[in-house]
């Protein structure tokens, strides 16, 4: 799910009909545009109906940029039948102590990988997917990681920001090559997590094994930030891999496309303090997929944003990422910005 959220406005946008989950911006201080993501993994029973619900009396912002949409597909159809590894864990009530995050209510243990509350064990080598999303009190910052015991920090939800008035929701994608025996768990540093029965705080993840056998991935990311007048920034260069099968190209900072199928891509950008700030999802240098706006400069310290997106593409399409004019991006070593994607679904070239 993403949802564009209209200045000094709160929203929520709810996912109803399997679990229920929603995406909260309930502050009110934010002067303009925001853009934000909200990625789960949930059990579905055959035959069942899915919506979204906006239980608010505010408004929903999105353009071309498409910034309030929702994706959804079907991870047992495309992962390998001979190993699925497949969790989903949240959290119904906030939590304040710092350390491992416990999680109370196990959505998904394809595999029975899940392991003492509060870590995933990597029982294969290989590729693997991370989604975490946790609810942000009101006036209230948080430092959160997905953590690999052996890698270290995979990406980083941080807000230090306190200026805000009302609870609202954050979220991280990303990928990890792991060795077998690793264990990934959330790592809560600062703040306080706020949850409730919209589920605000999830954690989940697969290992990446299709069923054809390729693997088409990349997880890049910056451990620097951008000064607003860099900008615009075409592309926006990133600094690291954690997984990368040969697709994004550090030479010209673009995804190049070989396996024509459809793609599910994520961006999560932090912004610098007092900065506003633009990212695009750009294909073939022209096509506009998604943006992530931030108009507002009230938040005093570091915040993230994303959007996560289904495309169609073809082998010879290129996907970039680019920053707008003035745009403040903040990121560290800590990896508050990444981009992410993988193919589902392989056609014929």
């Amino acid at each position: 799910m993403n949802a564009g959220a209209v200045g000094e406005q709160p929203i929520t946008l709810s996912m109803r009909g399997a679990h229920n989950v929603n995406i909260l911006r309930q502050s009110t201080s934010h002067t303009s545009t925001d853009t934000l993501a909200r990625d789960i993994i949930l059990p579905v029973s055959a035959d069942t109906k899915i919506k979204l619900v906006h239980n608010s009396t505010s408004s929903l912002f999105s353009d071309s940029g498409r910034q309030t949409s929702f994706s959804a597909f079907s991870l047992q159809d495309f992962l390998s039948d001979s190993y699925q590894k497949i969790f989903s864990v949240a959290r119904q009530s906030g939590y304040d102590v710092y350390g491992e995050l416990p999680f109370t209510e196990v959505l998904v243990d394809v595999g029975h990988s899940w392991d003492n509350n509060t870590r995933y064990a990597i029982q294969k080598a290989g590729l693997y997917f991370f989604t975490f999303s946790c609810g942000v009190t009101s006036a209230g910052g948080v430092r959160a990681q997905i953590k690999s015991v052996v890698a270290g920090v995979l990406s980083e939800i941080y807000r230090k920001n306190t200026n805000y008035n009302g609870e609202d929701t954050l979220s991280t994608v990303v990928m990890g090559n792991l060795e077998e025996g690793d264990f990934v768990y959330i790592d809560f540093l600062e703040g306080e997590l706020y949850s409730d029965s919209d589920r605000q705080i999830s954690f989940g993840g697969f290992h990446y094994s299709p069923r054809d056998g390729s693997q088409h991935a990349w997880s890049v990311y910056r451990t620097t930030s951008v000064e607003p007048d860099l900008g615009p920034l075409d592309p926006l260069p990133f600094q690291g891999a954690h997984v990368n099968t040969g697709v994004y190209s550090f030479d010209d900072d673009n995804v190049h496309i070989t396996q024509s199928g459809i793609y599910y891509i994520h961006l999560n950008v932090g912004v610098d303090r007092r900065e506003t700030l633009e990212a695009y999802i750009i294909r073939d240098d022209s096509r506009t997929e998604a943006v992530i706006s931030r108009g507002d400069r009230y938040h005093e310290d570091p915040d993230i944003m994303g959007q996560g997106l289904l495309l169609e593409l073809e082998a010879g399409n290129t996907i970039k990422v680019t920053l707008g004019d003035s745009s403040g991006l903040y990121s560290d070593d800590n990896k508050q910005s990444i981009f992410t994607g993988i193919l589902l679904l392989p056609f014929p070239n």
